[in-house]
């Protein structure tokens, strides 16, 4: 199995409500879970069988104290996460299984992004941990001239350490900075945004046209997530459209985590892009299955089992 390095993250909460019949306007259930992307991420290439370590930062207060215990009992290595006195990252989610959709509301304070103002030279502390087989992040780009600056640093660092390199950028349009991120892309090997935020980034609505757009800005392969309906995928070997996998949906959140870790899990293994992309779609349609940002992430054997019936599909994307 594959040594994986995720970062620079802070710690997340959170708080996940589910609503009832539309009449009633009741939550049927609530669950407070640990969560952000790249511990998702982290937390579903573990069970996968990786060793995965992640560096960051944590808020010195209880729910900190929680979220990272949560990960050392997963088995992830948090030895390079470093102690702030910043407030842990809280977000309460609305989800709606019968519409499907979800409403997040957040705690601006929380230790979920800024980690490049604390001033912890990131890039020294992934040469101190040493190389790995990937290293990369998950919901993040760069907002302001200083962090583009500290982001090359660091992917710089894990090209000359010979790791690939993977990146995924927020969904949020207002993070989305064009101008910033583009210099970052020579050094990513793969490229994970939604459809939405590809569009935002390229102004190109078609899949296979932006991301061949991303790819002729230097990175090498892009896979772009299209909800339900599957993933396209665009490298010099080619493109395709995977399609994805039909189950009921309990819970959207941590649905594109879920896919990257299926994505990265299948890569380490050697399988063919699309084959590993497959098995993204399947391991994201096993967490949405399931109420919580990692509920549905299992091992292999077990999301092979529960997850079999492929979408129908007119045409592709």
């Amino acid at each position: 199995m594959a040594d994986i390095i995720i970062g620079p993250t802070g710690l997340a909460l959170d708080v996940i409500g589910v609503k009832g019949e539309e009449t009633s306007g009741e939550l049927s259930e609530c669950i407070t879970a640990p969560g952000g992307s790249q511990l998702n991420l982290a937390y579903g290439l573990s069970v996968l069988g990786h060793r995965v370590k992640v560096i960051g930062c944590f808020g010195d207060d209880p729910a900190g104290q929680i979220c990272l215990q949560d990960l050392v009992q997963c088995g992830i290595d948090v030895t390079h996460m470093i102690r702030t006195e910043g407030v842990t990252y809280t977000a309460f989610v609305l989800t709606e299984p019968e519409l499907p959709r979800r409403t997040i509301f957040a705690n601006t304070r929380g230790l979920g992004g800024g980690l490049f103002q604390t001033g912890v030279d990131f890039a020294g502390k992934l040469r101190q941990i040493g190389r790995g087989d990937f290293y990369g992040m998950l919901a993040a780009a760069p907002q302001n001239p200083e962090e583009q600056k500290q982001f090359l640093e660091i992917f710089r660092t894990a090209r000359e350490m010979k790791m690939r390199t993977f990146l995924e950028p927020p969904e949020d349009p207002k993070m989305l900075h064009q101008d910033l991120l583009k210099p970052l892309l020579p050094y990513i090997d793969l490229f994970l945004p939604g459809e939405k935020e590809l569009a935002v980034l390229t102004g190109i609505k078609d899949c296979r046209r932006g991301s061949r757009k991303i790819r002729e800005q230097g990175c090498r392969t892009v896979v772009c997530k299209l909800g339900a309906a599957g993933c396209c995928v665009v490298s010099e070997e080619g493109e395709a459209f995977v399609p994805g996998y039909d189950v009921t949906v309990r819970d959207l959140t941590g649905a594109g985590d879920g896919f990257a870790a299926g994505l990265i899990h299948g890569l380490s293994e050697g399988r063919p892009l699309e084959q590993a992309a497959d098995f993204a779609n399947r391991y994201a349609a096993a967490n949405i299955r399931k109420t919580g940002p990692r509920a549905g992430m299992e091992c292999e054997a077990a999301v092979l089992a529960a997850v079999t019936q492929r979408r129908k599909t007119k045409g592709n994307k």
